[in-house]
């Protein structure tokens, strides 16, 4: 069966229930009649438009956590972090029938005939590893780091047998650094390579990966979700320059 179209969609949402998941992680459900036609098919990454105090909007990338077509739900997984940025402070305030323009998804992220993986993430990124380790085929195995900043932020993740998940709790930006040190480079060249954290780490495990001579970029994405020093909006448009350096 083939893809539907890679177009954009745009989705008129409300808030359906939110759901505190840990002490920084907060889960939105929101829906519309119109997610009938949404094509989770093409991806998981949409953008979310959120309001601003001078009147305009703001628009970040997200991950679809799950999406129930039965019920025309749709999940989404909010980091609150302080100092609160646009996406934060709504979703810490979002209540039942608040509005959420939806924009997506669009990017397919492939990994069906991925067969060893090496994932890593912060809390940050928690919500889109999560969501790549349950879409893994049963057969693959691999490897995946998951940092934390204290223990009450692990939760229950899906994912196949195959695939470890070591948990790193640890309240320091460069904390899965140390942990991937613990894992013999030579033995994850092969291996689909899916990192997202703070930008610096992100460059850090670049680095770490061409020295050990893996220096294509095929079967590879990283991606820097925050820069530590900079405020959400001040990095949103740098992120995509800074990615094409890593």
């Amino acid at each position: 069966m083939s893809r539907p179209t890679d177009r954009l969609y745009h989705f008129d949402t409300h808030v359906v229930r939110a759901t505190q998941l840990t002490p920084r992680m907060r889960r939105i459900t929101v829906s519309c009649p119109e997610l009938a036609v949404f094509h989770v098919e093409n991806g998981p990454n949409i953008k979310l438009y959120f309001p601003l105090p001078d009147g305009s909007r703001a628009s970040r990338a997200y991950t679809v956590r799950h999406f129930r077509r039965d019920a025309l739900e749709l999940d989404i997984d909010f980091l609150l972090h302080e100092p609160d940025g646009a996406a934060s402070l709504w979703a810490r305030h979002a209540q039942p029938g608040d509005p959420l323009a939806v924009m997506g998804p669009r990017a397919p992220l492939d990994v069906a005939g991925e067969r060893q993986v090496l994932l890593l993430a912060d809390l940050c990124a928690l919500p889109a590893a999560s969501a790549l380790l349950e879409s893994l085929p049963a057969d693959t195995c691999g490897h995946a780091l998951l940092a934390v900043p204290a223990a009450d932020e692990i939760i229950a993740l899906q994912h196949p047998a195959g695939v470890n998940v070591q948990w790193v709790v640890a309240d320091a930006v460069d904390a899965l650094l140390p942990a991937l040190d613990a894992l013999p480079a030579s033995q994850w060249q092969d291996a689909y390579l899916w990192a997202a954290a703070e930008s610096g780490v992100v460059k850090a495990i670049r680095a770490r990966f061409i020295a050990a001579g893996r220096a294509s970029r095929a079967r590879t994405r990283l991606v820097g979700y925050w820069k530590q020093g900079l405020a959400e909006h001040e990095y949103h448009d740098l992120r995509h320059v800074e990615m094409d350096e890593a």
